[in-house]
């Protein structure tokens, strides 16, 4: 029996925690091919952005090990391209070989490196993506320095800047709390590195649908930060639930008006597609994606714009998961980190006519004939250039625009119906 995994390693977490710090580098201790596929991940999503290299490890030194040319490595990139962090992943390989990465840390001011340096063991074996990732954003505390609070600010955590329309997502959560008054201090991890040192100023720690739980637990443990786990904003009634939760727990009052002009103004903008709405009404849709996005996403698609929820696929769990499906009940089906041959099997004996997921699960649409619109990671054969979110009270119209356009665009001919060149049938 051939398997084929939904999720990934111990060691793509890292990278995804890691990498989400803007002025930071990554260097990975670890063979060409481990490199290459997290390499090829990032360049075919962002290719201004793709501030990674590897030790250049090879065949050869998978018997005596190589921590010399992690120590090469950390050196030249600091050189070349002063980052403000530097953080060093090994892999399976040099893991089991027991190359010791720790004195590159310890040395680093003696071989002239200015900047701090974070060793994580990556090695893929050691645990999941998930857990790669919390354990990568919990090891950033270290860093951090208590400050005199902030009041009305915010830490955002678990945005993952590798996932579709990430950025537009961030600038509509900034707006709709603005709206509110408060500001966000900064963003795990999708922030500088001072930002992150910074991280204690903020009031509360917002964790988006619990990514980044271990992190916040530390900061509560280490700062007193006191924090709140929130869902995905995603469509009109989500947006206005993660405004008000957060507002309540803050203590600070949004008017009703704020939130009802925002749905006006949205009412406004969609009503145009009145009849393509209601052509969709009761549409079966499937949803593969993590436990962050993809629960609030079914709801929206359901609660919102009448969508029936066939499968819900997580493909990567968190801590919080089982909290959040305790109360989702708009899936006929829920499949936690299922095997990829497993979901195609459901699928295809199910009726899904629309699929919401990443570029992986391009093969499982062409397979069961239905479109795609990818909205989890990894996103690496469609770009996103223009402003439109996903999140907040205007990623509403986006996800409608995206969804018509979809449908509308796929053909399928009719055998039992033909038009001639007259315009006959």
């Amino acid at each position: 029996m051939v398997l084929d995994p939904i999720t990934s390693d111990r060691f793509t977490g890292a990278v995804r925690a890691f990498h989400g710090i803007t002025d930071g580098f990554v260097v990975l201790h670890s063979p060409s091919g481990c490199y290459a596929g997290m390499f090829y991940m990032k360049a075919l999503s962002d290719q201004s952005d793709v501030r990674m290299t590897f030790s250049c490890m090879h065949a050869r030194h998978l018997v005596h090990g190589a921590d010399y040319l992690a120590q090469e490595a950390v050196t030249r990139v600091y050189k070349k391209f002063k980052p403000s962090f530097i953080a060093l992943i090994d892999s399976a390989g040099p893991a089991m070989l027991g190359d010791f990465l720790e004195p590159i840390v310890w040395s680093a001011e003696k071989e002239g490196i200015m900047c701090p340096i974070s060793y994580f063991g990556g090695a893929g074996f050691s645990s999941s993506m998930q857990s790669g990732y919390e354990d990568s954003l919990e090891s950033l505390v270290k860093f951090m320095s208590k400050e005199q609070t902030e009041e009305r600010s915010i830490n955002l955590l678990g945005l993952h800047t590798d996932e579709p329309r990430w950025r537009q997502d961030l600038v509509e959560i900034r707006r709709m709390l603005a709206t509110a008054g408060l500001k966000i201090n900064s963003v795990l991890a999708a922030s500088t590195f001072e930002e992150i040192v910074l991280a204690p100023k903020a009031s509360l720690n917002v964790v988006l649908g619990g990514e980044g739980l271990k992190l916040a637990r530390k900061m509560e443990e280490e700062f007193s930060t006191p924090y709140i786990v929130v869902q995905y904003p995603y469509g009109l009634n989500g947006s206005e639930k993660f405004l008000r939760d957060i507002c309540s727990e803050l203590n600070v009052k949004i008017e009703d008006e704020v939130i009802e002009k925002e749905r006006r103004m949205i009412g406004r903008l969609i009503e145009k597609t009145v009849f393509q709405l209601q052509g969709i009404y009761g549409l079966a849709c499937s949803v593969v994606g993590d436990s962050c996005k993809a629960p609030p996403l079914a709801a929206f698609l359901n609660s919102e714009l009448g969508l029936a929820v066939d499968v819900l696929a997580i493909t990567s769990k968190n801590d919080y998961c089982d909290r959040t499906l305790e109360t989702l009940t708009c899936a006929d089906n829920v499949m936690i980190e299922p095997d990829r041959s497993g979901l195609l099997d459901r699928l295809e004996h199910g009726d899904t006519q629309l699929l919401f997921g990443s570029t992986f699960d391009k093969g499982i649409a062409h397979k069961i004939d239905v479109p795609l619109i990818r909205c989890s990671f990894p996103e690496m054969d469609h770009i996103s250039l223009t402003s439109v979110p996903f999140a907040g009270f205007n990623g509403t119209a986006t996800w409608i625009e995206e969804i018509i356009n979809a449908l509308s665009g796929m053909y399928k001919e009719n055998p039992l119906l033909s038009v001639d060149n007259n315009g006959g049938v």
